[in-house]
C-alpha cells in the first residue's frame, strides 16, 4: 500500500491477477473506462472502481474503494496465433493511467 501511495493518484501497483482481470491498488484517479498501461506495455481498461466484493461485504467494498483498488480488464493485443501482450502483468508491476 505504501508503494502505491508513493506513485501518486494516477499510478498504482498490481495486487492480483485472475485470467485477464487485474486488481490495481492505489489508482485513485481512475474513472470507468480509463485506459491503463502496465510495465512491459500491456494495456487495459478500468471496469470497476473497487476490488471484487466477497460475499457482498459492503464495509470491505468501501475500504477497497478508498484505497484506490481498481479492477482492470486487459486488452487482447496480438497476432492471429493468439499471442497477446500480457507479459509483465503480475503482482508488484506498476500500472499508470494514460487516458481518462
Amino acid at each position: 500500500a505504501a508503494a502505491a501511495a508513493a506513485l501518486g493518484p494516477r499510478a498504482g501497483v498490481v495486487r492480483d491477477v485472475v485470467d485477464e482481470m487485474v486488481v490495481v491498488s492505489g489508482l485513485r484517479a481512475a474513472r470507468p473506462w480509463s485506459v491503463v498501461e502496465f510495465d512491459g506495455g500491456a494495456m487495459g481498461v478500468a471496469i470497476d472502481l473497487q476490488a471484487p466484493k466477497r460475499g457482498g461485504d459492503d464495509a470491505e467494498a468501501a475500504a477497497s474503494t478508498a484505497a484506490g483498488n481498481v479492477t482492470v480488464a486487459l486488452l487482447r493485443l496480438g497476432d492471429a496465433s493468439g499471442q497477446h501482450a500480457h507479459a509483465g502483468v503480475g503482482r508488484g508491476a506498476v500500472a499508470r493511467l494514460v487516458a481518462d
